[in-house]
């Protein structure tokens, strides 16, 4: 596990989302942050394989990745864990569209997501964290 001095939060997990979208060749680089008690979920795009987009397929990839952390017992439960769950997008630099850009993901009870795009060091702030973490 990984703390950053001064801070509570702590990276849980560090690995990939695979296998979403049309083909099923889709990657996205996972990393889960506990801080207190809430889970954070930063989906970062492959700079290898930047399609199919995350963004697009952001629900799938929720569900997975809540999945693989909560282990919840029921659809209703992930659904749940998704909805009250932080969840960031972010683009590399490397990526053409969007490139070095954060948004804030926001799922409402029916899982239909929203961006809110801001910088890495205001989302940290907004969490209470070191933007390094992110």
């Amino acid at each position: 596990m990984n703390k950053v001095a001064g801070s509570i939060a702590e990276v849980i997990k560090d690995s990939v989302v695979e296998g979403f979208g049309p083909n099923k060749n889709g990657l996205c680089l996972l990393r889960v942050i506990k801080n207190r008690d809430t889970h954070i979920f930063v989906l970062t795009h492959s700079t290898d394989r930047p399609a199919p987009s995350v963004t697009d397929y952001v629900n799938e990839i929720a569900e997975v990745a809540c999945d693989g952390v909560f282990q919840p017992p029921s659809k209703r439960k992930l659904r749940e864990a998704i909805i009250h769950s932080f969840w960031v997008e972010h683009w590399p630099k490397e990526i053409p569209i969007f490139g070095g850009s954060y948004a804030v993901i926001s799922f409402d009870d029916r899982l239909n997501p929203t961006w809110s795009y801001a910088s890495k060091e205001d989302i940290a702030s907004s969490l209470g964290i070191d933007a390094s973490i992110i």
